[in-house]
């Protein structure tokens, strides 16, 4: 098969001749366009003009004079040309729209819109992975299946990730492919709940998934920001404290000489202390601990006054 741009031409065409793809059945492989992300590419193209032309497709499947001028990218490209010409600017491109004319058959120029969009920072993993999917589906006309490495060659991404990608999308319930439309999970997180056969399981995975990021929205993940660093913060205070810590070295430097197999587990409890991480915290040691420490403790406050019991108990 030829590379798609051996198929296509430089051409000039008015702006009524051109037909949306969704008129025709063909899909839009993104689903939104933002009124902010339309205003700016507007700006961009009132100071600097068309930088990327439209994609139009001639399908060759049909004969030449039947052929209809189908847009099968540049969408935005029309939003934000349509909000210059209601202010009454770059009205040239009304008459003169500089496009690329593709001609090949439906499952060719659906390749040729994938990859186009594909090249586009804003086109999500979710998208990309619904026309992978879809794509696989749509019929060549020699009749043979598409495979997942053409799919992979024409939109620059590896073989295992398109794998990857069309088996979430397959394999996800609504309910997760609505969350990961709606861009409230990673596509990492999506791949690993899709792989969870059981329908009940699945969702039930996802609640308890939803629930640990929030609900996905700016706020929710603020919300499970905050709650998270509350978290630490408690933790933080209930770990001992640097003072608390630096006490109990200062009892092993010189620690009392074992005179009973309890001693010697005072003795290793306190050792082991030097390397406590926060699990343990301080004053919710058990019971029996504190009691083995307390005379540890009251000898070592007596020495710092100037007594000896500590020397005299070594």
């Amino acid at each position: 098969m030829k590379k798609p741009e051996e198929n296509m031409t430089d051409a000039v065409l008015s702006a009524d001749s051109i037909v949306p793809g969704e008129a025709v059945g063909f899909p839009n492989a993104r689903d939104r366009a933002s009124g902010k992300s339309i205003e700016q590419l507007a700006h961009s193209i009132e100071e600097n003009g068309l930088i990327n032309k439209l994609i139009i497709w001639h399908n060759s499947e049909v004969p030449e004079k039947e052929r209809k001028n189908v847009r099968i990218g540049g969408t935005r490209r029309m939003l934000a040309l349509s909000m210059l010409w209601k202010k009454g600017k770059r009205l040239n491109y009304k008459k003169e729209m500089p496009v690329r004319i593709f001609t090949g058959t439906r499952w060719q120029a659906r390749m040729v819109a994938l990859a186009d969009n594909v090249g586009r920072e804003d086109i999500t993993t979710f998208e990309i992975a619904r026309e992978c999917a879809e794509l696989r589906k749509e019929p060549r006309s020699d009749g043979k299946p598409t495979t997942l490495a053409e799919i992979a060659e024409h939109i620059g991404k590896s073989t295992a990730w398109v794998s990857r990608a069309v088996a979430a999308y397959d394999n996800a319930t609504p309910a997760l492919l609505d969350a990961w439309k709606k861009n409230k999970l990673s596509f990492e997180i999506v791949q690993n709940l899709a792989t969870i056969k059981d329908t009940a399981k699945q969702e039930k995975a996802l609640e308890e998934a939803l629930a640990k990021r929030g609900d996905g929205s700016k706020a929710g993940r603020s919300a499970a920001r905050a709650s998270a660093a509350g978290k630490a913060r408690q933790a933080k205070r209930d770990r001992p404290s640097v003072k608390q810590l630096t006490y109990y070295r200062e009892l092993i430097v010189e620690p009392p000489k074992p005179t009973s197999v309890k001693g010697g587990l005072v003795n290793g409890f306190l050792a082991g202390l030097q390397f406590a991480t926060g699990e343990i915290a301080h004053g919710e040691l058990p019971e029996e601990i504190q009691a083995y420490l307390e005379p540890l403790i009251a000898a070592r406050e007596e020495a710092k006054k100037g007594g000896e019991k500590l020397k005299k108990a070594a």
